[in-house]
């Protein structure tokens, strides 16, 4: 029984530690993840990327769909 009450008191705790730290969550997202409000928020952005050949001094703009699957463009996906 006291394993299944610390296990309660932690699913119901540990999402609401975000009200823990000073600033708002949703601008500094320091306790963000694993929080109820995760799946509220949705991020949207964009990039343009411009080449210029440092021997002509030709720019010109890098087309995204080129170079990455529809599924890339419209995800955000970080790698190290």
């Amino acid at each position: 029984m006291f394993p299944l009450l610390i296990y309660v008191i932690f699913q119901i705790c540990f999402p609401l530690r975000y009200l823990c730290y000073p600033d708002k969550v949703q601008w500094t997202e320091q306790g963000y993840r694993f929080a109820w409000r995760v799946m509220l928020v949705e991020k949207n952005g964009q990039a343009t990327f411009k080449v210029q050949d440092a021997a002509s001094n030709r720019q010109s703009e890098i087309i995204n769909s080129h170079y990455l699957t529809p599924y890339q463009e419209k995800t955000n996906v970080n790698s190290a």
